[in-house]
């Protein structure tokens, strides 16, 4: 299973086109926010298809919600997504991943910081110890890079237990 994972398109969607394309197989696209509008331009996007709302949606298109998360399983795998916005994330993880694991996620898809980030914590490290740990991930920028002078977005694949997190990037 395939899943592409973008974040702050913020009216750009022509990178997001682009992965797309390249990746015909994945059955599942998910937009952590700013810019999930941009969503309704693409063509031939995956039909599964996951948002949350960041900020730039609370801020100009009226669509708070009081829950500023999802959560949905794939193959076995619980995801907590949000945009980051409301959890800090520009300057610590902690309020977010205390969230996640009080859903009992597997996996944390967050946006916010225009920055790739990919993480595994191991379960004993956990502030909630258990036997499966907790992935992170940040897809970065798909169309304004803060870390790179290349745009990025995510690639999940799942196979059997298995979890592979990576990033692709659009130059």
């Amino acid at each position: 299973m395939k899943i592409l994972v973008f974040s702050d398109s913020h009216g750009r969607p022509n990178n997001m086109q682009k992965a797309i394309e390249y990746h015909k197989d994945a059955q599942y696209l998910l937009h952590s926010g700013d810019g999930i509008k941009d969503i309704e331009l693409l063509k031939n996007a995956p039909d599964n298809i996951i948002t949350a709302n960041g900020n730039f949606e609370d801020c100009f298109f009226s669509l708070r919600k009081e829950k500023n998360y999802e959560t949905f399983e794939v193959c076995g795998k619980k995801f907590f997504m949000t945009h980051g916005h409301r959890y800090d994330v520009n300057f610590s993880m902690t309020r977010l991943i205390y969230s996640a694991l009080e859903h009992n996620a597997d996996v944390i898809i967050y946006g916010h910081t225009h920055r790739k980030h990919l993480e595994y914590i191991s379960g004993e490290k956990l502030p909630f110890q258990r036997e499966n740990g907790l992935y992170i991930f940040n897809p970065g920028s798909i169309s304004r890079p803060r870390d790179d002078v290349y745009s990025s977005y995510g690639i999940i694949e799942i196979q059997g237990n298995g979890v592979l997190l990576s990033h692709g990037i659009i130059k």
